[in-house]
């Protein structure tokens, strides 16, 4: 999704019944910005659930906040919080804000530690400065989360499995799992609607407040930057400065948008193209293609990318190749394999996707 170095956070994300289904979530309010006088907890420090790498400091804890600021039911929800302390504090601390909406920070291991360690050290202007590392409401460790894999029916994948060449309905498919997912989520007595950009940027300020951070930088990516606008709008009392990294405005409805950008940068991506003599023809129309046969017939996918760690699976849509090449085009680096990669599944019977081997799976 972005373009960096850290390999877990910056992952291109691909389309997840997780991320559908805070999509509808966060259409229905996106626009809402409320403030009442309803408060959050204090921060309550933990030990880490990761091994902290040598020689690094870091505090780790967790913050409840009320699930939905407009009503007084009492209902709370747990955020998770990690703070990469530096060796000496020079500067105003970073609060990061990922994006999506619902991409998880990736907290979860030493591994994905190190690699934030790394990011933070390869840009000079965050040394001296605590960086704030948040789960946003509803994703990676905070609580609930809003993960819909639990709810799967098994009987949908087998019958892809069993029928391999048949033609599919796959959109259906995920339909039909994003509604199951939504009913079994409302009958544990979550409320879907409280899981909108107005009550995380509340979130985000609530955090500042727990920590005693009197001011500090916002950095956004994203949709991330959608969530910033709104702590500009709504509590600018805490901002010091702000980095808006692929600028998402509070006035663009980007469930419609998607489609339209990715077309405009495709047909760009095949203008450049055609100046090369090593570039194929036709890059539209074999996208197009691919995303036709795919949508027929998903591609069984395995991916092994951890050491030790057992390989996932999963049936790959016309959308997910879509959601791959949309990935992508953040990263101007992994731009100029995209000619390639298309031409190569293009190329292949039945579409191998080879991108999506390499450039990972999103995990659970």
């Amino acid at each position: 999704m972005l373009e960096g170095n850290m390999r877990a956070s910056f992952r291109p994300m691909f389309i997840n019944l997780d991320r559908v289904l805070f999509k509808l979530a966060s259409a229905v309010l996106l626009f809402c910005a409320w403030s009442g006088d309803i408060h959050a907890g204090e921060f309550k420090k933990t030990n880490c659930w990761f091994e902290v790498p040598r020689d690094r400091g870091m505090t780790c804890g967790t913050l409840n906040v009320p699930e939905n600021r407009k009503k007084a039911s009492g209902t709370e929800i747990t955020l998770s919080v990690v703070v990469f302390e530096p060796d000496r504090e020079r500067h105003e601390p970073i609060v990061f804000l990922t994006g999506g909406p619902g991409q998880p920070t990736d907290i979860g291991d030493r591994e994905d530690i190190e690699a934030w360690w790394q990011f933070i050290s390869d840009q000079n202007w965050m040394i001296g400065r605590r960086v704030v590392v948040v789960d946003q409401r509803g994703i990676g460790k905070s609580i609930p989360r809003l993960s819909c894999s639990r709810y799967f029916k098994a009987d949908h994948w087998n019958s892809i499995s069993l029928s391999v060449d048949a033609e599919i309905s796959f959109d259906k498919l995920m339909r039909d799992e994003v509604v199951a997912c939504r009913s079994a989520l409302i009958a544990k007595g979550i409320d879907l609607f409280a899981y909108n950009t107005a009550e995380n940027a509340a979130d985000i300020n609530d955090v500042r407040k727990a920590l005693g951070i009197k001011k500090w930088v916002l950095y956004g990516v994203s949709y991330g930057t959608r969530v910033a606008l709104e702590v500009m709008n709504e509590h600018p009392e805490g901002i010091s400065a702000a980095i808006l990294d692929s600028v998402l405005p509070l006035d663009i409805d980007y469930l419609k948008e998607d489609g339209k950008n990715l077309d405009r940068s495709l047909r760009l991506l095949e203008r450049d193209c055609q100046k090369s003599k090593n570039c194929m023809r036709g890059l539209g129309d074999a996208v197009r293609a691919i995303v036709k046969q795919l949508d027929k017939q998903p591609v069984l996918l395995r991916s092994d990318d951890r050491e030790n760690a057992p390989a996932q699976y999963r049936y790959v849509s016309g959308a997910d190749f879509l959601e791959l090449i949309f990935g992508l085009l953040y990263d101007r680096y992994a731009i100029q394999d995209l000619p390639k990669l298309v031409e190569k599944t293009y190329g292949s019977e039945r579409p191998t996707i080879p991108g999506f081997a390499r450039f990972g799976f999103p995990r659970e």
